[in-house]
């Protein structure tokens, strides 16, 4: 770097700083004699043999010396002058710097001012060597009494005698409140005074921060003169006091060089939260799982950092769903109180669209002890999943079976059908009950689809006695915004009410009894048989081993119970629900309701299929309770499967 003269003519070494010029002169190079030091006890203006320094007296007649090694030089023609890099002197020279005065050369044509840099070497003419840096200095008094309070409590407060900018305070500042109690100060960095000094020490300069509690009008040191290195063009520093929560404070910083200091920052406010809270979790779903579209939502609770009222109790969470991860659609949200457990679930009031990938948040909710603000965490990470399709399957009418005889209140029993991408709890399973089979004056009847295999269904009103009738049933459910899902409607089935119009058959839907005497059943193998004859493929589809169904078991079972509430389910060998795939059980006992009868042991085995899994299996009537006691084993009854 070659800087103007005019820019040395303002360098900051001070008006009380004198410099003897050893160079280059407008004719020949030749270095000037140093000074001779003083003998000891030299009274101060006396003569020490060695020109006087003009612009100031001498301390002790003869003032130290900074010796500066300049390399180079200086013209304003952009011609080296003689004895220059190729002159009649040395092109490596020294600058010698009093304390006195500084004595620029001559100008003129041909002058040269060479760079400057610290010497390695001894000084010139035996004097004593003072640091580089203090070329950086000056004397001067701060007027702040805020700024001179605040030096009184720091380490190294001495004035300002580093020319250098102050630094600039970036963050925090303003009076921001800010979550984090160890927060980093970070400020814009100061500058050298002048423009050629500032490869030199810019990148030198440390930087020293204090920090202070303010309460009222008065503030307390929390860290002073905390000094770190600077760095490029800003400089950070990360308080190592944890801070006290709501409260407030200032800081500042200055540039430090070599034992020289800066001007102090202007003052930088901020305040700490009373309350911080984490954001929550998002547990499940998460990572484009497929879940249905009445899923909950399940998050980690939030950590606290503060007093909040209510402890875990009173963090509230909510969450967003949307169909983009911008939440520019919302579709769906629900806020619920946090579980003291860790974890908390929630559930939308709202059914989502299926086969759609959706994004959700989540973010917690508590009030400060400190004051009673509310405060709020910062979103969470964005979750995302997919809403698997929603399918009902068909139920399968139980009761009344084909061609059976019922009182004119009779219920209507169902299988329940599978349920996919939706929870069975909204959904329906509705019953029509019309005089023909295109159900062209149908009345209807509906309810709430239980959570076992079967769903019994009540008709409002009751029926005319003397009546043939058909019926069928489906499954429904209302998923609100994302549309209404409904199964195929079973094939329907006829049955015919008693002249009389009562009992006749009619199904029970819960507990029956007390039953009379026990005893073993009567031989039903007829209506067996024309079961089979309604139901052939029923039967031919018997075997559930090799992938049949349990139409034809469930045909017989309900078409037997229409006889008896004795009748039901035989678990093998009595380990229930292992329910055996071709014999039947008859409850002997006696004086108990049909809940009560469960798992009873006391039954009756009968053999319903003949040939079950061959090639043409036949409806039986076979009682094997004997030979199963002759095996050491028993059946227990059960109802429904």
């Amino acid at each position: 770097m070659r800087p103007r003269w005019g820019a040395v003519a303002l360098c900051a070494f001070a008006a009380a700083v004198a410099l003897t010029w050893s160079g280059c002169s407008e004719e020949t190079a030749s270095p000037v004699a140093p000074t001779p030091a003083p003998a000891a006890g030299t009274p101060a203006g006396g003569n020490s043999g060695a020109p006087a320094s003009p612009g100031g007296p001498a301390a002790n007649g003869v003032q130290p010396r900074i010796t500066v090694q300049l390399d180079g030089g200086f013209s304003p023609s952009g011609t080296a002058p003689a004895g220059v890099d190729g002159g009649g002197s040395p092109t490596t020279t020294s600058l010698v710097i009093d304390t006195g005065a500084v004595f620029p050369p001559a100008t003129g044509p041909g002058r040269s001012l060479p760079s400057m840099r610290p010497t390695a070497g001894p000084a010139v003419g035996g004097a004593p060597e003072v640091p580089a840096a203090a070329a950086l200095k000056e004397s001067s008094r701060e007027s702040s009494v805020d700024q001179v309070d605040h030096d009184s409590e720091a380490a190294g407060g001495e004035g300002s005698d580093l020319k250098a900018s102050a630094p600039t305070p970036t963050s925090p500042a303003g009076g921001v409140e800010i979550p984090d109690v160890r927060p980093v100060l970070q400020v814009t960095n100061a500058e050298p005074d002048e423009a050629f000094l500032a490869a030199f020490a810019e990148e030198n300069f440390h930087y020293q921060f204090e920090i202070y509690n303010v309460v009222g009008g008065s503030r307390t040191a929390v860290e002073a003169a905390a000094t770190v290195p600077g760095g490029s063009g800003s400089t950070s520093y990360r308080v190592a006091t944890s801070l006290a929560r709501a409260a407030s404070y200032t800081w500042r910083a200055r540039a430090v060089f070599d034992g020289a200091y800066g001007p102090w920052s202007e003052d930088a406010a901020f305040s700490t939260a009373a309350v911080v809270l984490s954001p929550p979790e998002p547990r499940s779903p998460i990572a484009g799982a497929s879940v249905d579209v009445d899923t909950a939502f399940n998050v980690g609770n939030p950590t606290v950092e503060g007093r909040i009222r209510g402890g875990v109790g009173g963090i509230q969470i909510e969450i967003q769903v949307a169909t983009d991860d911008m939440f520019a659609s919302i579709v769906g949200t629900d806020c619920e109180h946090a579980r003291g457990r860790g974890d908390t679930n929630l559930a939308l009031n709202v059914f989502l669209a299926d086969e759609t990938t959706h994004y959700w948040r989540a973010r917690a909710m508590a009030t400060a002890v400190s004051g009673g603000n509310r405060v709020t965490s910062a979103w969470s990470e964005v979750a995302s999943f997919r809403t698997r399709a929603v399918r009902l399957a068909t139920p399968r009418p139980l009761a009344p079976i084909d061609g059976a005889t019922v009182g004119v209140g009779t219920h209507f029993r169902v299988r329940n059908g599978a349920v996919r991408g939706i929870s069975s709890r909204g959904v329906q399973i509705e019953v029509q009950v019309a005089t023909s089979r295109t159900f062209d004056d149908p009345r209807t009847g509906s309810t709430r689809m239980r959570g076992g295999a079967e769903t019994t269904v009540d008709l409002r009103g009751n029926l005319m006695p003397s009546q043939q009738y058909f019926w069928q049933a489906r499954a429904t459910v209302s998923a609100g915004g994302a549309g209404e899902f409904s199964s195929e409607w079973s094939d329907a089935a006829s049955f015919r009410t008693s002249a009389d119009g009562g009992g006749g058959g009619t199904v029970p839907t819960g507990p029956a009894g007390p039953f009379g005497p026990g005893g073993n059943p009567p031989n039903l193998l007829s209506l067996l048989q024309q079961l089979a004859a309604q139901h052939p493929d029923a039967l031919r589809n018997s075997c559930q081993d090799h992938g049949g169904s349990w139409r034809f078991m469930e045909f017989a079972v309900e078409r037997l119970r229409q006889e008896s509430g004795r009748w039901g389910y035989n678990c093998k060998r009595g380990n229930c629900p292992d329910v055996s795939h071709d014999a039947i059980a008859y409850y002997r006992g006696s004086g108990q309701t049909i809940d009560a009868a469960q798992n009873s042991t006391n039954v009756a085995i009968i053999d319903i299929i003949a040939g079950h899994c061959g090639p043409n299996p036949q409806p039986s009537w076979l009682d094997v309770t004997q030979a199963t006691a002759d095996a050491n084993s028993i059946g227990r009854w059960r109802y429904p499967r």
